[in-house]
């Protein structure tokens, strides 16, 4: 019976600690997460050069994402997009926030850390996958959901911290 006391005690103090280390993880991320970036990649099969700018905004009540991509078709034409995300960490686990981009759309936010990576679902049926890989390395999947359940990538780009 101690024994299983000792068992229920150390596993309620390990979920009593569990916001605690939640929100350092979500800190720690955040702290690595903001910079600037530089990435290639493809988004919705043509090749992509793009930039994303990651920093404290509004008295570091904010993370801003300032994202901005060019493609180049087959044809060699050029496309262009660009977008801003505002995220705010909600108590120890949930990233909540809006996005606003050049094609009018604006999307509510709900993010959540999954490993390495901050999951972040938009709007009803869209996500993007920002993968730490390494010190200075990060993966960002963007993928929509389909009528069948399933999540369909339409861009990946591997970006590398800027220098300067």
């Amino acid at each position: 019976m101690v024994r299983v006391m000792k068992m229920l005690l150390v596993s309620l103090g390990l979920l009593m600690a569990m916001p605690v280390h939640a929100q350092e993880a979500n800190e720690g991320f955040a702290e690595w997460f903001a910079g600037d970036w530089r990435g290639v990649g493809a988004v919705s099969g043509n090749d992509a050069r793009a930039t994303l700018n990651i920093a404290p905004v509004l008295g570091s009540n904010f993370i801003e994402l300032d994202y901005r991509f060019t493609t180049v078709a087959d044809d060699g034409s050029l496309g262009h997009f660009s977008g801003r995300g505002f995220y705010r960490l909600e108590g120890a686990e949930a990233w909540t926030g809006h996005w606003y981009d050049s094609t009018g759309s604006v999307h509510a936010l709900a993010a959540a850390l999954e490993g390495d990576s901050l999951v972040a679902n938009w709007g009803e049926r869209g996500r993007s996958e920002y993968r730490r890989v390494g010190d200075d390395r990060l993966e960002v999947v963007d993928s929509f959901q389909a009528g069948d359940g399933s999540w369909r990538e339409f861009a990946r780009i591997t970006y590398v911290r800027s220098a300067d």
